[in-house]
């Protein structure tokens, strides 16, 4: 689990907006159970805080520590 705080954004228009935005990167077992699990913690933090979307990208990697 990591957390990123970004600078800034581009917005719809090319503007760069000022938004305090934080990304999670977070790496699990791939699953259908943990998919739903971090969709439902998606849609909880988008309630919550009002927010039209939170994104979710999903890749396949192989991590070596």
């Amino acid at each position: 689990l990591t957390v990123i705080e970004p600078q800034a954004r581009s917005n719809a228009n090319g503007r760069i907006d000022r938004e305090h935005s934080k990304v999670l990167l977070l790496l699990h077992p791939p699953g259908a159970d943990t998919a739903q699990r971090i969709d439902a913690i998606r849609a909880a933090y988008r309630s919550r805080f009002n927010q039209e979307a939170v994104m979710k990208v999903t890749t396949a990697v192989d991590v070596v520590f």
